[in-house]
């Protein structure tokens, strides 16, 4: 982010950055533990994920139109968590290994593009999207079919 403020034509950076930052925080404060001390920081973590998607949806670049759509889908179910006032401790997990997949997918496509690729090549942006996110939606299929397990109170 500090780079996209001193050097602007690297805007680009600075909205994965802001996604970055959403995922690592939100998958670091949805655990069993914290998330019923910490819940509060879903409202604005979710206010500004909100808005950094509509902005990339907004540029018209297809890498960033991928990342928005998936920075939308995320904050709105971190509202939907916040809404609930009963969370099965499952859906906490799944939460959680949801965010830290986002987080490291995009640490890997921010070090894919700046070391491994040097292009600008739309694939390059979106390879680790294409290998990582498939393992992750398996292991959330996977946590699905676990048994229910008891109820947090959120509130």
């Amino acid at each position: 982010v500090y780079i996209c403020i001193i050097r602007p034509d690297r805007i680009f950076l600075m909205f994965i950055g802001i996604f970055t930052f959403h995922c690592l925080l939100g998958g670091f404060l949805m655990t069993k533990k914290r998330y019923p001390k910490f819940k509060w920081i879903f409202i604005p973590l979710s206010i500004i994920g909100l808005a950094n998607g509509i902005c990339m949806l907004y540029t018209g670049s297809i890498v960033l139109i991928a990342f928005g759509s998936i920075q939308l889908l995320l904050a709105c179910l971190d509202i939907k968590m916040l809404v609930n006032k009963k969370l099965q401790s499952l859906e906490i997990v799944k939460a959680h290994a949801g965010k830290m997949a986002g987080s490291f997918t995009s640490a890997v496509t921010a070090f894919g593009v700046n070391v491994i690729f040097t292009g600008a090549e739309w694939w390059h942006w979106l390879l680790p999207s294409l290998i990582i996110t498939p393992i992750s939606i398996w292991w959330r299929v996977k946590l699905d079919k676990k048994k229910k397990v008891t109820h947090i109170q959120t509130s």
